[in-house]
């Protein structure tokens, strides 16, 4: 079946997102018509098709699986407990080939974690990078 009706395609991508450090971060994959295995990657590396990622205790897909012709999709959002800043990095959702569907990959998305102790905002700092102005600065 090559039609496009029974293509896998996205139904939510996921979008960027700042979280404090030790918080918990839900990046979000929604698929329709997934028939191929599902990944999350991280900064270029593959985290596994599993539901309980190995290796990686923090991190897990979580939602409703829902296969084949389901117009409801299924979802196969990453989930990452105590975020800490080595987590701070872009990921992606992909979606490999399968008899019925050509492989799709979400668009790259950044994960930034501020730090506990940098998180100053109202000082112009925000995790470890200074947000500096012309007007603060002076003349250069």
């Amino acid at each position: 079946m090559d039609s496009v009706s029974g293509q896998q395609a996205f139904r939510t991508e996921p979008r960027n997102l700042t979280v404090r450090s030790g918080a918990t971060a839900l990046l979000k994959c929604e698929v329709l018509r997934a028939s191929g295995a599902v990944q999350w990657v991280k900064d270029g590396l593959l985290l596994g098709p599993q539901r309980s990622l190995p290796g990686y205790p923090r991190y897990s897909m979580t939602g409703e699986e829902n296969r084949g012709e389901n117009q409801e999709g299924s979802q196969y959002h990453l989930q990452i407990m105590d975020v800490r800043l080595e987590d701070d990095s872009p990921y992606e959702c992909q979606v490999g080939r399968s008899k019925t569907s050509q492989p799709i990959v979400s668009r790259t998305v950044w994960l930034n974690v501020q730090s506990k102790q940098n998180h100053r905002s109202q000082h112009g700092i925000v995790g470890n990078v200074g947000v500096y102005t012309r007007s603060s600065m002076g003349q250069l």
